[in-house]
């Protein structure tokens, strides 16, 4: 049978007799959804149920290429699940008999105060997700993957790609306590969270997978730091990478002009806002230099539609302020976050929605 003919069957089945259909709900539009913003601890486990369905409706379809592979792996149209077993070799995870080791990868030294609020980032989740599913489609999925997530979050996404890949382990790794500290809620067998630094990081085995969505940009050494990746790999590995690339946009620009003015400079010392990128084109050459046979390096600007100009100051203090509130005694951040949104709306046109344009980095690799 063709995959048109398996594909019409799944979607129409008879009821009682010819001509009949299933009746199906009506499908929920998410991009005309406003973003939930997370709940308190005690409501954990409920909110991360409603991640996983919002995410699921946010996740493309599977193209006509992948479907044939996907219904020879047996998934047909339920998200694939790890088999529960005993594993006897060596584990990503760690352990034996599918009993991960709970010790973690890395300590982190030195690391300044850790400023990552779930929530605050959670606010524009949909808007953040996407370069996630574009990344996850350029992915070849093959059989029992040993994966890797560096700088995971919360953990959804990598529940996302853990299962969408129908992997054998997943393991996802972050600096950021707070942000782990919502990743319970995510765990599955075969996919669980380490605290750590990707500079630290080493897996305890050969992996077919360094997937990294949004957290690269934020260490140093791109060129060193990717072979570096490319040595965790198994001989058929991959590398698949999402560097966020705004640092002209006004946003980033006033963060790193005001950073540099008193009081503030004062207090971040030699802390420089990130701004690590190599030109697009040096990366495809780099991915070249290290071996791999087929790769795919694109920049990509991706709109996002907000309520108005303040919702931008919302979305970077998520993100890059972080960086600085953490090295910023509370009052002084205060002050700096009043005379960033001052600056920041003044060059900002003042429109309502306000479209905000972010530039993003999605790169893959394999051999």
């Amino acid at each position: 049978m063709g995959r048109k003919a398996r594909r019409d069957g799944r979607r129409a089945r008879p009821r009682e007799g010819p001509g009949r259909e299933e009746e199906r709900p009506e499908r929920r539009d998410p991009l005309r959804e406003a973003p939930r913003r997370l709940v308190e601890l005690e409501d954990e486990e409920r909110e991360a149920a409603l991640l996983r369905e919002r995410l699921d409706r946010l996740a493309p379809a599977a193209r006509d290429g992948d479907e044939e592979a996907l219904l020879e792996r047996g998934f047909e149209d339920q998200p694939p699940r790890v088999p529960v077993g005993s594993v006897e070799e060596e584990s990503l995870l760690g352990g034996r008999h599918g009993r991960p080791d709970r010790t973690p990868f890395a300590t982190i030294p030195g690391m300044t105060e850790d400023a990552w609020d779930p929530g605050q980032y959670a606010k524009f989740l949909r808007e953040r997700s996407a370069p996630f599913f574009d990344l996850l489609e350029l992915v070849e999925p093959r059989p029992a993957m040993r994966v890797v997530d560096l700088g995971c979050g919360t953990g959804e996404l990598a529940r996302q790609l853990h299962e969408r890949l129908g992997a054998r382990e997943t393991l996802g790794v972050d600096r950021s306590a707070k942000m782990l500290g919502k990743s319970a809620a995510f765990e599955a067998p075969g996919l669980r969270f380490e605290l750590g630094t990707v500079e630290d990081f080493a897996p305890r085995v050969p992996v077919d997978l360094v997937f990294s969505n949004a957290a690269l940009h934020f260490v140093a050494g791109h060129e060193a730091l990717w072979a570096r990746l490319a040595s965790f790999l198994s001989p058929s590995g991959q590398l698949a990478i999402h560097l966020p690339a705004n640092q002209d946009h006004a946003t980033h620009v006033t963060a790193r002009e005001l950073a540099a003015e008193e009081p503030f400079a004062a207090a971040l010392g030699d802390f420089r806002l990130p701004a690590h990128l190599l030109p697009v084109e040096a990366y495809a050459t780099l991915l070249h230099r290290l071996g791999f046979a087929r790769q795919t390096v694109r920049l990509a600007v991706y709109g996002h539609l907000l309520e108005s100009p303040d919702s931008v100051v919302e979305w970077v203090k998520g993100s890059i302020l972080t960086e600085l509130e953490a090295r910023m005694p509370p009052a002084l951040y205060a002050r700096f976050l009043a005379l960033y949104r001052e600056r920041l709306l003044a060059r900002l046109a003042d429109e309502r929605p306000y479209f905000f344009t972010f530039k993003r980095v999605l790169m893959h690799a394999a051999r």
